[in-house]
């Protein structure tokens, strides 16, 4: 726990969040949702900019474990109409 509130301080000070929608929340049962959305940050350094996908359960109304995926924002979709 330690380890997530110093990253928490960090980042704060360091990344400034431009953007962070949210596009789907899906339950897939009474103890798992799945959310879809896409993250925008800058630093000094840089920008991000990407999709995601969050996996998050449930115990007894508590977030039991999250599981979280990126993926690059401009995907290629060679099938797409």
């Amino acid at each position: 726990m330690n380890q997530i509130k110093q990253w928490i301080t960090d980042t704060s000070q360091t990344q400034t969040v431009l953007a962070w929608d949210i596009h789907n929340i899906e339950t897939t049962d009474q103890s798992n949702i799945v959310v879809t959305w896409t993250f925008h940050a800058t630093t000094d350094r840089s920008t991000d900019l990407f999709d995601g996908i969050s996996m998050i359960s449930f115990n007894q109304n508590k977030m039991n474990e999250v599981i979280e995926y990126a993926c690059k924002y401009e995907t290629y979709h060679p099938y797409q109409q």
